[in-house]
């Protein structure tokens, strides 16, 4: 048994320092972008990109975007997908429902998923140890709008 606590904490530990040094590698590029091109002030949009099923059988997908929730049916966005790949400029910090209609064998077959594009702040230095000001950059937003296989 105390083999088994031993070994435990030790994927415990190997786990956590694989995850953050993923996340802190995923974004070092856009914290470094930060401080190269600052934006002293929070932005207040950002990209929104929207990934589809674009195949033989799915030329033109018909989408919306919804501010909010798709019940709230607040659209702001109305678009047909002709590619894997759709972006467009939104608001920041705010929660986007995409509502993707591909057609199968004659149903159509509705695909919702939601996305959000956050802006962060970066502490930035002037090639010393210590932060001399502060910069913002912006994580885009994505929504998964394919087709599950």
């Amino acid at each position: 048994m105390p083999y088994h606590g031993r070994y435990s904490m030790q994927i415990t530990t190997l786990f956590l320092v694989f995850v953050l040094f993923w996340y802190s590698c995923e974004h070092a590029d856009l914290k470094n972008r930060a401080c190269d091109n600052c934006i002293s002030t929070k932005p207040s949009t950002g990209r929104f990109i929207v990934h589809f099923t674009h195949d033989e059988n799915h030329q033109a997908i018909p989408f919306r975007i919804f501010n909010g929730t798709y019940e709230s049916g607040a659209v702001v966005v109305t678009d047909t997908a002709t590619s894997e790949e759709f972006q467009t400029i939104l608001n920041v910090g705010t929660t986007y429902t995409v509502a993707a209609e591909y057609m199968n064998d004659g149903t159509t077959i509705t695909v919702i998923n939601t996305g959000r594009a956050r802006a962060r702040r970066q502490g930035c230095t002037d090639g010393g140890g210590e932060i001399t000001h502060y910069c913002w950059y912006v994580i885009p937003g994505e929504a998964d709008a394919r087709l599950k296989e």
